[in-house]
């Protein structure tokens, strides 16, 4: 529908301005959203397929529809979804021994309990708002690769939390680094001239099963 009185026209076009107030408010000094072709989110979503104005009765008013990065599409109305607010005790998150912890899942709006689920390196752990018995381990990492070479590293734990209507959302622990002991293996690469192989850096890890 098009916005067809002055009233229609004035809640249409506050919508979008609106929408990309909200989404990008610093547009010249520090851009935020831009969608392909550097269009804000109301500017993606100004004109149909068909051509014709992307508008939509909405509680009474005529408004626009935008992008919604999480539909892949142009919508009108709905809760987009969002993350939780998280906040984890203790914090930092010791590593090694097991511990309980708590990771406090709230709404960003209104500040209400979030019920979701928490998972370490993919695996459950435990639930939000509720304190869990954990080990959060450092864990090792080996690639092995051509010519009995291998690589090995180390990697702190990822922690999600997975709560219905919100997004997966990252969980802040304050590790510390991991250890910065990076182990490369024998790398090969090809020449240019025909099929001959070229070591260029050759570092056996000794002992290493």
């Amino acid at each position: 529908m098009w916005a067809s009185t002055a009233a229609d026209s004035l809640t249409f076009w506050s919508s979008h301005e609106l929408a990309e107030m909200l989404t990008d408010p610093a547009v010249e000094s520090h851009p935020a959203w831009f969608g392909t072709g550097g269009m804000e989110i109301a500017d993606a979503c100004e004109r149909a397929d068909d051509g014709s104005v992307n508008a939509a009765e909405l509680g009474g008013f005529t408004v626009q529809a935008v992008w919604s990065r999480t539909a892949e599409k142009c919508v009108i109305g709905g809760s987009p979804k969002r993350e939780p607010l998280l906040a984890v005790a203790p914090f930092p998150v010791p590593l090694g021994k097991q511990i309980s912890i708590r990771v406090a899942a709230t709404d960003p709006l209104t500040d209400a309990p979030v019920a979701g689920d928490v998972f370490v390196d993919g695996h459950h752990a435990g639930v939000t708002n509720t304190p869990f018995d954990y080990t959060f381990q450092v864990r090792r990492v080996l690639q092995r690769g051509p010519h009995g070479s291998k690589w090995v590293w180390y990697e702190n734990p990822v922690v999600h939390v997975i709560a219905d209507g919100y997004l997966p959302t990252p969980v802040e622990c304050g590790f510390p680094p991991p250890p910065d002991n990076r182990t490369w293996p024998t790398q090969w690469s090809s020449h240019a001239l025909g099929d001959r192989w070229a070591c260029l850096h050759s570092e056996r890890i000794a002992n290493d099963a």
